[in-house]
């Protein structure tokens, strides 16, 4: 819990700094006054109910700024009511995106580094892989008018591990139908499809026991102006 916090802090920093660097309008604004609104979602698992920890994170393209409200906006808020002011981004393009996964490495194995979880030589090594682990995708973009996508959206990045709708009885065996064509090694001899696991119930409460998150620990996340102390 305590490296996945560290983590996902580390990645919203990151993407906090690059929207400020692409939001013309906030150039001249104190960073300290920039905000940005995010939502994060913590998954556990992969397709074919294996763990696979990763971040599906919908941020709003652009930064706010908290400005004091005066004339005759401010006799209808209290004087501490700030006002805010929505910076859009622009050219956030291929070449941003790689940058932030290139910091984001660089950031992450540093902080791994630093806390003993990783040798500094093979921090090194990894540096230099080609293909490392590290992945950011902002493939996907929906338009401030679109709610239906908006909300199509939130509910990939919300849904549960597991599908009832994807399982079936077959024999002793239970049959699980992936989302997606399974990566994961198989010595299945009984002539699976590629996208379909084959289980006994008790490998199967295995596969879910271990994708129960710790206690007391959120799976969804609010952060910035959509976190519930904002301002």
């Amino acid at each position: 819990g305590v490296v996945l916090n560290m983590v996902l802090g580390i990645f919203l920093r990151v993407i906090a700094q690059s929207l400020q660097t692409h939001c013309p309008g906030a150039a001249p604004v104190d960073k300290a006054a920039l905000h940005i609104g995010a939502i994060a979602f913590i998954h556990r698992f992969g397709s074919s109910l294996n763990e696979h920890v990763h971040f599906h994170v919908c941020v709003l393209d652009g930064v706010f700024e908290a400005v004091a409200v005066e004339g005759e906006a401010a006799a209808q808020v209290q004087a501490s009511s700030p006002g805010v002011v929505f910076h859009p981004a622009s050219a956030i393009d291929a070449d941003a995106v790689a940058q932030v996964q290139t910091t984001l490495q660089k950031r992450i194995l540093r902080a791994f580094v630093a806390r003993g979880l990783l040798e500094s030589c093979d921090a090194k090594d990894m540096l230099a892989y080609q293909h490392s682990g590290f992945s950011v995708d902002a493939g996907v973009c929906i338009e401030a008018h679109d709610r239906a996508a908006l909300e199509r959206l939130l509910r990939y990045c919300a849904r549960p591990p597991f599908a009832m709708e994807r399982l079936r009885k077959e024999g002793s065996d239970l049959v699980y139908r992936c989302a997606k064509q399974r990566s994961e090694p198989t010595s299945d001899k009984r002539g699976a499809k590629a996208d379909e696991l084959h289980l006994t119930p008790l490998e199967l409460i295995d596969r879910i026991a271990a994708l129960v998150p710790p206690p007391r620990t959120h799976r969804h996340r609010y952060f910035g102006v959509l976190a519930p102390n904002s301002p």
